[in-house]
């Protein structure tokens, strides 16, 4: 748990996220249908759909970021 909740998410990179494609964009990869077989396995798939759209996010945010520490 402790790696989970310290992992260093600013350091996802781009082909760590292209090998989670194929599970994220799975319809059935969602923590609904995976919570009635195991909550655990849903739980960590709702961590791993958030940590894809941090990075995402982050893409973004990053740029701004670095604009606003020259600033």
């Amino acid at each position: 748990m402790t790696s989970l909740t310290g992992y260093p998410k600013e350091e996802l990179t781009q082909a760590l996220i292209d090998k989670i494609q194929v599970y994220v964009t799975d319809e059935k990869f969602t923590k609904q249908n995976l919570w009635n077989n195991n909550q655990v396995a849903a739980n960590l798939c709702e961590w791993v759909c958030a940590m894809d759209k941090f990075y995402r996010v982050n893409e973004v945010v990053k740029p701004k970021k670095a604009q606003l520490a020259v600033a």
